[in-house]
Order: structure tokens, then C-alpha cells, then sequence
């Protein structure tokens, strides 16, 4: 067991408090060429991961022991996100893939693109998954049934990032060619274009659908949705962001990246909290359990460590686990 412990001022808390991450499980070669992507089971007791192999692979989060594997899938992995009791997986292939939770046999594929799908999100509300692919094309299907319900393909470049908004009224993807798109589900408005300096590789709203956060390079950019208007660029990472997560607050913002730095920081200020390095190469991945407050980290030499931490009394805005989503690389 190893800790690590620092005390920090939290202002925009309002008390003063220590703050600390204890390694509570560590898991060495899980996932061949690093985990892509990482999510936590509903109660926290498992993990899933999928990466640079045709593998998602299940692991007990007590021991760090394996559990299950799923068929080969195909090429690469570099999404899974958790649904109810399956696992939906895009990576290598033009069909989303389901997954059964428990043994990770697979029950059934959607097929609709023509090309790699990216990235995928899902909505409590609405019951709605997204699927984003490099046939140029966003996609929305009815989670229960997998009827595709609608198709948008906004121009000729690649799509790489997609996230739904909490309430399920709003979709935003990210092209190869630096520009982020906002639509109006269910319309047939034209989506409002965002342009910025480099392709967003991540997208996630906020957990109380005020801001709309993207990954571009060593940079998070945050636009306010009500608005539209870029609000902040923060910096901190030396090289790419390979993955960000909100915390249950919605408030704080935890990014990592290939300078093996984890950051926590205000989202409204950019105020960095803390950082730490929990590992040795560069950061693929990260997860947030929000039943046992443990976070996850994937590295690309194919561990993962699991911390308990101390992160003080924030509270989480209520649905908070509408979107169980792991991270592209």
C-alpha cells in the first residue's frame, strides 16, 4: 500500500481539509499496449477494460484478480461504457457491440456505420445511446431495442468524439477537422458549429448540463451551452489529455495525460486543487466510482491502480449516473 497525502486549502468548498489517495488495488499487464477505456460496475466491486487488444477483459476490484474475458471483438477497443446490466463497445469495427455484464458474452450487434465507430455516450433520461463514427456520420439509437432513430452526417471529416446532455435534449460531437458540433435531438435543425484550434478528442457535459467540456491536445476547452461561447482553455498537461472526468459534484474536473499527471481543478475558476503521478508511463485512462469514492488509472505500459480517496464532503448532483462512460485514448 502506498499513500499519498497533502493538505490543501478548498476555498470553494468553504472548510480546509486533508486530502489523500491511498492505492487500495494494483493490477500490473491488464491490458496489453494500455486500457483505452475503464468502467466501474454499478456497485463498484468490478472493473472493466478495453484497449489496444479484441478483448474486454473484467476484473475484482478487492484483489485485482481477473474474472471474465469476452470473445475476441475485433482489433482494438477504445470504448466501452456500461448500460443497465451490459456493456456496449465501439473500437475496430462498423457494429456496436453488446456485452452481458456478468460473463461478458456477446448477446447481439447493431450494425448502421460503414466505418470504425469512435466513441459512444448514453442518456438515463431519454434511454438514448450515441454513436459517433469515421464514416463522418452521428448516430442515435432507442437503448432497448437498438432502433436507430436518427442519422446525422454534418460534413467530410471523421468524427471522433460524441456526449449527450444530461436531460437528453441536446447531442455534441467533434470532427478530425477541429470543429464541434451542438444539435438539438429529435429536430431538423442544423447543428450549431464550434471551431477551435485542434480536433477534440473527448467530449462530456457537465453533470448539471450547464458546460459542455472537450479535450483538444495538452488543452480543455469549455463552452457554456446556453451560450455557446468558448468561457475557458485550461492548461496544465505537457502533451496530450488522454482522458477527463467530472467528479459528483460537477463542479471539479479531473484531467490525465501522457505526462503521467493526474489534475484536479474548479471548472468554473480553473483553480488546479491538486495533482499527483500514480504512475510510471504516461495516463490512458481514468474512472470514477462514485458508491466507494475510488478512482481508477490506466497507464499505457497496461497497469491499473485503483485509489481510495479522501475527496471531502462533495456531494453528488442528483442524477449523476446518468452516463456511465469510459474514455477514448
Amino acid at each position: 500500500m502506498g499513500k499519498l497525502l497533502l493538505t490543501i486549502m478548498t476555498t470553494c468548498l468553504g472548510i480546509s481539509a486533508l486530502l489523500g489517495q491511498e492505492l487500495e488495488t494494483f493490477i500490473p499487464n491488464a491490458c496489453e499496449g494500455g486500457a483505452m477505456s475503464l468502467v466501474f460496475s454499478e456497485e463498484g466491486d468490478f472493473i472493466y477494460t478495453a484497449g489496444k487488444s479484441e478483448y474486454v477483459k473484467k476484473w475484482r476490484v478487492e484483489d485485482g484478480k481477473p474474472v471474465a474475458v469476452s470473445p475476441a471483438l475485433g482489433d482494438q477497443m477504445p470504448q466501452i461504457i456500461r448500460v443497465g446490466d451490459h456493456l456496449f463497445v465501439g473500437g475496430r469495427q462498423t457494429d456496436i457491440l453488446i456485452l452481458n455484464e456478468t460473463d461478458l458474452t456477446l448477446e447481439s450487434r447493431w450494425p448502421g456505420h460503414t466505418y470504425f465507430v469512435e466513441d459512444l455516450d448514453f442518456c438515463a433520461k431519454s434511454r438514448r445511446l450515441a454513436s459517433v463514427s469515421r464514416d463522418n456520420s452521428f448516430r442515435l439509437w432507442d437503448a432497448a431495442n437498438g432502433e436507430n432513430i436518427q442519422t446525422i452526417a454534418p460534413g467530410r471529416a471523421d468524427l471522433m468524439a460524441v456526449a449527450l446532455s444530461p436531460d437528453g435534449q441536446l447531442a455534441a460531437f467533434a470532427d478530425a477537422e477541429n470543429e464541434v458540433f451542438i444539435h438539438k435531438i429529435n429536430t431538423s435543425d442544423t447543428p450549431q458549429i464550434m471551431r477551435g484550434s485542434r480536433p477534440v478528442r473527448k467530449l462530456a457535459f457537465s453533470p448539471d448540463g450547464r458546460w459542455l467540456v472537450g479535450a483538444a491536445g495538452n488543452q480543455l476547452l469549455v463552452w457554456e451551452v446556453e451560450t455557446r461561447a468558448l468561457v475557458h482553455r485550461f492548461r496544465g498537461h505537457v502533451g496530450g489529455i488522454s482522458d477527463f472526468i467530472f467528479l459528483p459534484d460537477g463542479q471539479h474536473i479531473l484531467s490525465a495525460g501522457l505526462d503521467r499527471k493526474v489534475i484536479l481543478r474548479n471548472l468554473q475558476t480553473g483553480r488546479v486543487r491538486f495533482s499527483f503521478m500514480p504512475h510510471e508511463a504516461g495516463i490512458s485512462a481514468l474512472a470514477f466510482d462514485t458508491s466507494n469514492q475510488r478512482l481508477a488509472t490506466a497507464a499505457v505500459n497496461g497497469e491499473i491502480k485503483i485509489w481510495r480517496l479522501s475527496l471531502l464532503p462533495i456531494q453528488p448532483l442528483p442524477e449523476m449516473n446518468q452516463s456511465e462512460k469510459g474514455a477514448g485514448f
